[in-house]
C-alpha cells in the first residue's frame, strides 16, 4: 500500500468556502498522493457538505476518496479540532508522511473573518482594527507542496514547516522559552506529530478543558511547547532559515542582522501558567484522584453552561423589550 505524501486538515465551522475559494494558494496538489480532509463542527453542516461536494466534482475527484468530509462534536473551537484530529491520527491506518493543518480562514486574505474589526486592540494596547489577522497566510506566499516535500528531504532534522505572518512567537515561561505559532497552523511530519502529541497528553488537555476561550489559548501555546521541547527543527517558508531552539534562532538573528520572531506579550503568562499548573496536577495524578478532577472540571463545565444559558435568556428578553419599546414610541408617534 501506497503512503499519501501530504493530507491537508482543515478546521471548519460554518465557512469552508474561505479555504475553497482560496485552495489556489496551495500549488503542486497531486490528487493520486495527497489528500484534503475537512474536519466540521457546523450547525449547518449540510450546506458545508454541499459546498465540498460541489467543489470536489468541479476538481473531478469523488468526495472521500481525494477529498473527505468528517463531522465532530463543536467543542473547544479549532484546538479542540485539532485534539479530536491527532487523536484520530493515532488510531489511523492511513498515515501520510506529512500534514499541513490549518484554520479554515487561514488562507484567505480578504473575508471579514481574517480581518479585526475596526476598534479592535491588542492586549498590550496595539490598534488592530482593519488589519489582516495575525493567523492568516502572509502576503503573496503560496504552499508548495513539491518545496515542502523537497524541505523535509533534504533536511531530515526538520519537523515542522510554518508560514507565520507576524513571525514565529518565543514563549519567555520559567527560564525556559518555547516557539509558538499564530492560530497553531503549520506542517508537521506525521512520525513527529506522534511523539510530540501522544495520546496520554490529548487526554489529560481535553480533560482540563472548561469551556473557556482562555483553555484555547492555553492550546494554541502548548503544541508550540511539545514541539519545542521534542528538539525538532522549524523551518520559516518566508525567510528560509530553519533552527531548533529559540537560542539557535536568535543566533542567526544576531549573524545576519535580522529579526525572524516576535515575543509573547506578558498578559498571556498568567492564563498559560493557570492551565499549565491545572496539566500538571490532572497528569501526575492516580487514576482516583483523575476522576476526581474529571467531577471537578464537569461541575465547572455545566455551571458555565447554565450561566451561558441564564445569560441568552436574559438577552432574549432585553431585546423583546427594546422591540416592543420601540414598537409602542412608533404607534405613539403615528397617532400623532
Amino acid at each position: 500500500m501506497n503512503i499519501d505524501r501530504f493530507h491537508i486538515i482543515v478546521f471548519n465551522h460554518e465557512r469552508v468556502c474561505s479555504f475553497l475559494d482560496n485552495f489556489g494558494k496551495i500549488i503542486n496538489f497531486d490528487p493520486e498522493q495527497d489528500k484534503i480532509f475537512i474536519i466540521d463542527c457546523s450547525a449547518k453542516d449540510k450546506l458545508q457538505y454541499k459546498e465540498v461536494t460541489d467543489f470536489s466534482q468541479k476538481h473531478g475527484w469523488a468526495l472521500g476518496e481525494q477529498i473527505h468530509f468528517i463531522r465532530r462534536k463543536n467543542w473547544g473551537i479549532d484546538q479542540g479540532a485539532r485534539i479530536d484530529y491527532f487523536s484520530l491520527l493515532h488510531q489511523s491506518v492511513m498515515k501520510p508522511k506529512y500534514i499541513w493543518q490549518f484554520q479554515e480562514h487561514y488562507l484567505d486574505l480578504r473575508s471579514f473573518w481574517s480581518i479585526w474589526k475596526e476598534g479592535t486592540y491588542n492586549v498590550d494596547g496595539k490598534y488592530f482594527g482593519g488589519q489582516i489577522k495575525g493567523d492568516v497566510i502572509p502576503n503573496e506566499l503560496v504552499i508548495d507542496l513539491n518545496v515542502c516535500e523537497k524541505i523535509y528531504e533534504t533536511h531530515p532534522q526538520v519537523s515542522v514547516i510554518y508560514a507565520d505572518r507576524l513571525k514565529i512567537g518565543i514563549f519567555p515561561y520559567t527560564n525556559s522559552d518555547f516557539f509558538y505559532l499564530d492560530g497553531a497552523n503549520f506542517s508537521i511530519r506525521t512520525s513527529y506529530a506522534l511523539q510530540a502529541f501522544d495520546q496520554n497528553l490529548l487526554e489529560n488537555c481535553k480533560s482540563i478543558y472548561d469551556l473557556t476561550y482562555n483553555w484555547a489559548l492555553f492550546m494554541e501555546f502548548r503544541w508550540g511547547f511539545q514541539m519545542t521541547k521534542k528538539g525538532g527543527s522549524f523551518y520559516d517558508l518566508v525567510s528560509n532559515y530553519y533552527f531548533n531552539n529559540p537560542q539557535s534562532l536568535r543566533k542567526i538573528e544576531t549573524e545576519n542582522n535580522i529579526c525572524l520572531h516576535q515575543t509573547a506579550e506578558a498578559y498571556y503568562e498568567e492564563t498559560y501558567k493557570k492551565f499549565s499548573c491545572y496539566y500538571s496536577s490532572f497528569a501526575n495524578s492516580s487514576i482516583l484522584i483523575k476522576k476526581m478532577y474529571q467531577g471537578i472540571f464537569l461541575l465547572k463545565k455545566i455551571s458555565r453552561l447554565f450561566k451561558n444559558i441564564i445569560k441568552y435568556i436574559l438577552d432574549q428578553i432585553a431585546c423583546l423589550k427594546t422591540i416592543k419599546t420601540f414598537k409602542f414610541k412608533l404607534l405613539r408617534f403615528g397617532d400623532n
